[in-house]
């Protein structure tokens, strides 16, 4: 949540944002609202940056029985008890970063649901401090555990396990290889 926050304000990190504007632009594109795929980006863009999508963020949070001040004040949001760094072993670059494994972790710390009737955990989750590319250290954290449980280690090891690390930076590679079903950029 604090990520969309930042996106919405125009301080998210540059990937998120470019990834956040271009499924924006999909999503209006689907609805027919602009006729082109520039249409629809520009749009989309300026949407952010005069803060019109922020106050739309607010009003359905409002709308849906939420608490529209966690937008100025993210500290409102749900916190988790536990706090637990998960650092690398190794010196190098992060080469890949298993998304799977990094969601099956999420889900054993209570940000999902094994089955329909588990409870989620709304201040759980993981924070990813390194991402593909970022060159790491031994003992330097990498991603943060938070949760509320006390039994966390098959999601820590999880999450360590998600991190493949290489000698070599990887190939920059560009975020969106191909849109399926949907509008080519």
């Amino acid at each position: 949540m604090k990520e969309a926050i930042a996106i919405l304000k125009a301080q998210g990190d540059e990937d998120e944002t470019e990834l956040s504007l271009e499924l924006a632009a999909q999503m209006a594109l689907m609805a027919e609202v602009y006729p082109d795929h520039a249409t629809a980006g520009r749009e989309m863009k300026q949407l952010l940056e005069n803060g019109t999508a922020l106050e739309k963020f607010r009003e359905l949070i409002r709308a849906q029985g939420g608490d529209p001040r966690v937008v100025d004040d993210p500290g409102r949001l749900p916190v988790a008890d536990c706090h637990i760094d998960v650092f690398s072993v190794s010196s190098g670059f992060v080469t890949a970063v298993d998304a799977e494994k990094i969601g099956r972790a999420a889900m054993l710390l209570g940000a999902g649901r094994k089955t329909r009737e588990d409870a989620i955990d709304p201040g759980a989750g993981i924070t990813l401090l390194k991402k593909k590319g970022d060159p790491v250290f031994p003992g330097e954290p990498i991603c943060i555990l938070h949760t509320g449980m006390k039994d966390w280690k098959d999601a820590g090891d999880l999450a360590f396990q998600a991190y493949r690390t290489g000698p070599e930076p990887p190939l920059s590679l560009p975020r969106i290889y191909r849109i399926i079903g949907g509008s080519t950029p």
